[in-house]
């Protein structure tokens, strides 16, 4: 989501939405990249609003894995190396109220 077009709160309250489809994975607070990050790692940022919320932007890596590729297939490992450097690279900012609306935590 794009912190910069659409604040704190409104990526929280998204966040929020994606999370209660995964009941796994709950909703703990936002991460945060730069798209230069994302550029210098050899992935790419586009702009896909058309069809989708303003706040939205698709991440492509220029990798396409095949489906039933095994993971320890080259794609496999060359697309999850891409994936772990970009989560190094982001900065995780924890929500100290995850169920209240609104963001409360740190500056993003």
């Amino acid at each position: 989501m794009r912190h910069t077009h659409m604040g704190s709160d409104a990526c929280k309250a998204k966040a929020q939405q994606i999370a209660q489809g995964d009941p796994k994975n709950p909703y703990e607070g936002l991460a945060a990249i730069t798209v230069d990050a994302i550029r210098m790692l050899g992935s790419d940022v586009k702009d896909s609003r058309e069809g989708n919320f303003c706040g939205h932007a698709d991440i492509s890596h220029g990798i396409v894995v095949p489906a039933g590729e095994p993971p320890e297939s080259p794609l496999s490992v060359e697309l999850g190396k891409r994936v772990r450097a970009m989560k190094d690279q982001a900065k995780f900012f924890p929500d100290p109220a995850p169920t209240v609306d609104g963001w409360t935590g740190d500056l993003i």
